[in-house]
């Protein structure tokens, strides 16, 4: 069963490393993120200085250090040799360059999976998760298959995953040619709402509150959507936030309200995220009917929405009942340092039991 976590290699400089993960039960470790170089569509490193410089913690002696986060990750896995690194290439910043590598057509996708391959290699990684945000016509959708199915050709001892959104929008896109290229498909079960909802609502809840609407976003609803497309539900990995989506000007407690995010009370959270290590904020609500979960400031007019340990073990049953691969987190920084509170440790604990 797959217990995977994305690193952030920027996180590094506020002090998270991944020698701070329960690497000895972890699965899959995601590297996050090399980028697309606009111009010759080759893979790059998005902070070498991090990646490969950088003086850090050597796993394998206290009283030294590697360079960089990359040869960290490598020493993890001579601690734990099942534990399998993963490039993660693109993330949501990189969808311009993804979509310019896509309409440039085969001869650029040639060049950037040669790279990827040689990154991979070169850097001792097991494989690649093409996290393209998002292919947004049925021509890109053809692109990034046959860019998968060059990958797969070029390297079939690489470990090829990609990281998906729920929307129907790219449900309905999705080509059956894909399937053969993907190994392990990561789905995002996160972001369901934000800053651009017209109301509040779970960003991550497990189940909706119409049980008969496939179209709610949940959880659940996700997943048995992608299987409906005929992907193999064990291909199926659950992704988990290790954050909350911040509403502001919020004036009541409850799900299904307006709010206004451009309302700053003083000692608001400014940004549209929270990590989950600094939550609760105030009272916390909790729906398990539906596996969600709030806290809300009442002085500050601010709502919060967020997954909790208990969410976490609900998620941990549906993957057991629809028979998927297992879970990941994004993104590693987020989680807290406290075992008992931890959401990392608490899957991985009960996902072996």
């Amino acid at each position: 069963m797959i217990s995977g976590v994305y690193y952030a290699n920027w996180t590094v400089y506020s002090g998270c490393e991944p020698i701070d993960l329960p690497y000895t039960k972890l699965t899959h470790l995601y590297y996050a993120f090399f980028n697309i170089d606009p111009v010759n569509g080759c893979v790059v490193h998005s902070d070498q200085y991090a990646d490969l410089e950088k003086p850090i913690r050597d796993p394998l002696d206290p009283l030294n250090q590697v360079s960089g986060v990359i040869k960290q990750c490598r020493a993890l896995k001579k601690l734990n040799p099942d534990l399998k690194l993963i490039m993660s290439v693109g993330g949501y910043a990189q969808g311009g360059n993804f979509n310019s590598l896509i309409d440039q057509g085969l001869c650029k996708l040639d060049k950037f999976v040669d790279s990827i391959v040689e990154k991979a290699d070169s850097l001792g990684f097991d494989g690649v998760d093409v996290d393209y945000e998002f292919p947004d016509t049925l021509g890109r959708m053809r692109g990034f298959s046959d860019l998968l199915g060059k990958l797969r050709v070029k390297s079939d001892k690489l470990l090829i995953t990609t990281a998906v959104p729920v929307s129907n929008e790219f449900l309905d896109r999705l080509i059956p040619e894909i399937y053969l290229s993907v190994d392990l498909w990561n789905v995002m079960c996160y972001d369901f709402v934000g800053e651009w909802s017209p109301t509040t609502g779970y960003h991550s809840n497990v189940y909706s509150r119409d049980r008969n609407n496939p179209n709610e976003y949940s959880t659940w609803n996700a997943l048995t959507n992608y299987i409906n497309k005929g992907i193999e539900p064990e291909k199926l990995v659950v992704g988990m936030p290790l954050y909350g989506r911040v509403f502001r000007g919020c004036h009541i407690p409850k799900i299904g309200v307006p709010f206004n995010n451009g309302q700053h009370n003083p000692g608001t959270i400014g940004e549209p995220i929270c990590n989950y290590h600094q939550l609760p904020l105030g009272k916390e609500y909790k729906a398990m009917d539906v596996g969600g979960c709030f806290c809300y400031q009442a002085e500050l007019q601010q709502l919060i929405t967020y997954d909790t340990v208990e969410i976490v073990l609900m998620k941990v049953e549906i993957i057991r009942l629809l028979g998927l691969g297992g879970g990941f987190f994004w993104e590693a920084s987020g989680d807290s340092k406290d075992h008992q509170l931890s959401l990392i440790h608490a899957f991985v604990s009960a996902i072996k039991r």
